[in-house]
Parts: C-alpha cells; structure tokens; sequence
C-alpha cells in the first residue's frame, strides 16, 4: 500500500480531521513553554533503562536526538502535518529501532512518558483558562497514537524484511544440502557396489577381506550420515513452514516471505 494510502487510512480510522488538528494547535499554544522540561523529564527517565541508553554513543547524540524530538513535537506533530513526509520519517524511526534493536515495548514506554505530562499540563493549563480539556487531550491522544502505529507499523516492516532474508538464505542452504545429499546417496550406492564386486574376488585373500570390512565400516557410517543430514533437511524445510502458517499478513512483506518460502 503507498504510504499516501496507509496515512488515509490511519486519518479515517482514527478520526483525524481538521476540528482535530486545531485542537493539535492549541495543544502545542499550551505545551510549547515547557516543552524542554518534559524533554528533560523523559530523557531522565529512559536513560536509566541501560537497554535504551546503550543505543546512544555519547551525551551528543542524546542532545541531537533531543532536538529531533521537540521539532517532530512542534512542527509535524501539533502542527497536524500528516502528509507523506511524515510517513518518511516514521519509516526511518521504525527502521532505525529495528536496526538498533529498539523492541517497540520500550517506545511506547517513553511515549507514555510523554503523553503523561502533555495531558497533565493541559488539564492545569486549560482549567486556568476557564475552558474545557478534554478536546484537547483527546486530539493530542488521537495524534501520538497515529505517531506510534505508524512507527511500529514500519519497524514491523524492516523485521520481516530481515526476515525475509534470513529465510531466502535458508531455502536456499536447504536446497543446495538436498542436492548435495543426492550426490552423496549416488556415491555411497556407487562405493556398495565396489565393495561387493571386491567381496566375490576376496575369499581367499585374508588382506583384502581386512580392508573390505574397513570398507563397509566407512560405508555405513557414511550412509548413516546421509540420513541425517536428509533428515536435517526435513526439519529445517517443516521449521520454516511452521513458523510461516503461525504469522499472520501484518505486512507486505509478511505476505513477499511466505510466497517465497510456501510457493503460494
């Protein structure tokens, strides 16, 4: 689906409209004054998460990120810029946490973060004013809800494609170990039938019986080999399949593996 199509999709679904996005404006009125106290909070908190914090090379890259934040807050988010732009830098968040290995359980941690002070201060902020919260809250909820699905929507994506990959790379060792143990039935039959020629010219030779029964060791335990690595082959080919009859479609690229893999 073109990224168009998925944000009109998400803007229909949640019921994102234009009495919604000037909600958005008056909670960025309201949130931008303290906006870098609650950055501040928020780093606070999650960088005493060492998963998190180790996805950060130095005190710089946590200010740079700081500053991509507040502006994604500011200037896309309250500023109801949902066009595909801003499908991009989704799809580069979610992608940048996949690469990371950012799971999305601590994202939507650090956005609960958030979300908890934005409407904390719009209740305190509002009720000043003498005027009702709650469109406010409900915009700004409807807005960083869209800002998670979109994210996870597109981390989900870059795991399947690793997935992709990964599988692509085992159908094809898979395939390569069946022709090699075909090769290796075809020798192992070619080897039985040389010692049996040599067994009806040994029977009276005790040095070449030695080594016929040397041979036939060697035979079977290279037959034994055949069939495990046939059995191998097997499994492997059954563990892909499993693991795809128990996905379901989330993505497109879900749908991509499993016609590679199933031939479906």
């Amino acid at each position: 689906m073109p990224n168009t199509a998925i944000i009109e999709e998400r803007l229909r679904f949640l019921e994102i409209d234009q009495e919604v996005i000037e909600e958005l404006g008056n909670a960025k009125r309201l949130l931008e004054p303290e906006m870098d106290r609650m950055l501040e909070e928020f780093y606070s908190h999650i960088l005493d998460e060492p998963q998190v914090k180790a996805i950060f090379a130095d005190d710089k890259v946590i200010e740079r990120a700081r500053e991509a934040q507040k502006k994604h807050w500011l200037q896309t988010l309250f500023d109801g810029k949902f066009k595909s732009a801003y499908f991009d830098k989704a799809e580069r968040i979610g992608r940048a946490h996949a690469r990371v290995g950012l799971t999305p359980n601590w994202y939507i941690g650090g956005y609960s973060k958030m979300l908890a002070q934005f409407v904390q201060h719009i209740s305190v902020a509002a009720a000043r004013e003498g005027r009702d919260a709650s469109p406010i809250i409900g915009a700004l909820c409807k807005a960083v809800l869209l800002d998670l699905d979109l994210v996870i929507h597109c981390y989900l994506e870059a795991k399947d494609e690793s997935m992709l990959e990964i599988l692509a790379r085992a159908t094809k060792f898979t395939s390569d170990m069946d022709q090699l143990n075909t090769e290796l039935s075809v020798m192992t039959a070619q080897v039985k039938e040389s010692t049996e020629d040599m067994s009806k010219n040994a029977n009276d030779n005790d040095r070449h019986a030695s080594q016929l029964a040397s041979l036939r060791i060697h035979v079977d335990a290279l037959t034994d080999k055949a069939k495990q690595i046939d059995e191998r082959i097997s499994q492997l080919k059954t563990g892909d399949r499993l693991y795809l009859h128990k996905g379901s479609d989330q993505t497109g690229t879900f749908a991509k593996l499993k016609a590679l893999i199933l031939g479906e």
